[in-house]
């Protein structure tokens, strides 16, 4: 038997330290094999998970008062998540392992190791920590759209370490979502619409999980 909070730490560790070992200067067939060990250990985990009847609990429920969890679950394993955490590992696995070699680099076991990392927090949280990370996104893409124009009307001073630093970090944080929307749009040049379409983005799904909560508050669904 497997206890939750063992079980939850090792979903989510085993891909986030892939990416984490993916910016240290490894050999690429040797972060394969992590990959596809960690990928292995993680469908185990999760099957584990999926098999053990006390794993189907609430791990986190926001506010502990009295020693008794108060408001709504952040961290749960019910049911449903237990039949899809296998899945999403096996996916990760069957992707690393079969995958011809040349045509999975780096960058693509960091970008595989990341997806299941998504896909894991998304089958693990309740719609109010997800509201929150995407309210914490939104902020770091209008702070980014700021800075590019500070850059570029020359408020701030691009020579600047400390200034450059961040604003390369928040570059980094953003390119991920802004990749995919770049390839959809058409070209306009010097204007780049990635930043804005990525907030109407998030504003239809933070009115779909706000929708979808208040359904289930009121018993709509």
């Amino acid at each position: 038997m497997i206890d939750s909070r063992v079980g939850i730490v090792a979903l989510v560790a085993l891909p986030a330290l892939v990416v984490a070992v993916s910016y240290i200067r490894l050999d690429v067939e040797r972060l394969r094999q992590y990959a596809v060990s960690s990928a292995i250990v993680m469908l185990l985990t999760a099957l584990a998970v999926a098999i053990t009847s006390n794993a189907r609990a609430v791990l986190v429920s926001g506010v502990v008062r009295d020693g008794a969890p108060q408001g709504e679950a952040l961290l749960r394993i019910d049911a449903l998540s237990s039949a899809l955490l296998p899945f999403a590992a096996g996916l990760w696995l069957l992707t690393v392992a079969v995958t011809p070699r040349g045509a999975l680099d780096r960058g693509g076991l960091r970008r595989t190791a990341l997806a299941t990392l998504v896909t894991v927090a998304s089958f693990l949280t309740e719609s109010a920590l997800l509201l929150l990370l995407l309210w914490i996104l939104s902020i770091i893409v209008i702070v980014q759209v700021v800075f590019s124009w500070l850059f570029a009307f020359n408020v701030l001073n691009s020579s600047s370490q400390g200034v450059r630093a961040f604003a390369n970090a928040l570059d980094r944080l953003t390119a991920p979502f802004y990749r995919p929307i770049r390839r959809i749009m058409p070209n306009f040049g010097a204007i780049d619409f990635s930043p804005l379409v990525l907030l109407i983005l998030i504003r239809i799904a933070d009115m779909l999980l706000t929708g979808a909560e208040t359904s289930l508050t009121y018993g709509t669904i």
